[in-house]
């Protein structure tokens, strides 16, 4: 168990090399490219930067970008490989007994049991135009294309703060949960996610 935990953190402490890296080398590249034709004056010669990045300083991105996914999907082969369950493809009779499971267990959107107050009616309201019952489940690019917009490189660190289960796969039971639990105990956090769910308008399939 320890094992894998240690592998865990080793492979997400390589990411966040990775991804630091990528930043630096892309900001490389784009002042290179921004200053290319920039005058200047160097010994009372005057001409201009005429070489912006080069092809190989665009592989050197390319080669970063393909070690980060890669990792990326070490990562997520980890966290299947350390809770079976992840494995398990639900069929529609199970998700719908997980689906009513979920929402008895609602504290804060309206459940079976209670029909909600007006704020809890229309918070429902927005999380299910935002992911509609016709989506089960959002990989993490569907997730990053939807918060992308408003979060930019910030989504992918959202994505992680739904996917409990590190599956690297987000499924709708796990996000409505999650989002009941969040009113439930941080009321501003969740209407945090709210607004951006509100900005976001509906579900990229």
């Amino acid at each position: 168990m320890g094992c894998g935990g240690s592998k865990t953190e080793e492979k997400e402490k390589e990411i966040g090399e990775l991804k630091a890296k990528l930043a630096a080398l892309e900001e490389r590249n784009k002042f290179m490219n921004e200053n290319s034709t920039r005058e200047f004056k160097d010994h009372g010669s005057k001409g201009f930067f005429t070489h912006g990045a080069s092809a190989a300083d665009s592989k050197e991105v390319d080669d970063e970008k393909a070690k980060l996914e890669k990792a990326q999907k070490e990562l997520e082969a980890l966290a299947k490989k350390a809770n079976p369950a992840n494995n398990v493809v639900l069929d529609d009779e199970a998700r719908d007994k997980a689906w009513r499971g979920v929402v008895k267990g609602f504290k804060y959107y309206p459940n079976d049991d209670r029909s909600g107050d007006a704020d809890a009616k229309e918070s429902w309201k927005i999380a299910d135009a935002f992911w509609p019952a016709s989506a089960n489940q959002m990989t993490k690019d569907q997730f990053n294309t939807q918060f992308n917009s408003v979060l930019g490189d910030k989504a992918e660190e959202a994505f992680a703060v739904f996917d409990a289960d590190s599956s690297g796969i987000l499924d709708r039971m796990e996000f409505f949960s999650a989002m009941d639990s969040k009113y439930a105990d941080n009321a501003v956090e969740a209407m945090k996610w709210e607004s951006l769910m509100k900005a976001n308008k509906t579900f990229t399939k």
